[in-house]
């Protein structure tokens, strides 16, 4: 039998290799990461991996629940003031 938590952290790792380093939120799932959250996640990783406006990534985070932006780290930006 698979357990489940091991599952979706295993799937969770997977993912953070490749959308770990985006440009406004750095993916960093945490260890008690459940299925639904890695679900409402996805989003934001697609919209960093396909879009260029970091406009749309702050927009598509701050529509996350809570529990799903557990599992970013806001990255400052300079330009910001």
């Amino acid at each position: 039998m698979i357990d489940a938590q091991a599952a979706d952290r295993a799937t969770a790792d997977f993912f953070a290799r490749f959308f770990g380093d985006g440009r406004s939120f750095k993916y960093r799932p945490q260890p008690d990461i459940t299925t639904y959250e890695l679900a409402l996640c996805m989003y934001l990783l697609m919209v960093q991996a396909w879009n260029k406006s970091l406009r749309n990534e702050q927009k598509v985070y701050d529509q996350l629940p809570t529990e799903a932006q557990r599992h970013f780290v806001v990255v400052r930006n300079d330009n910001d003031s």
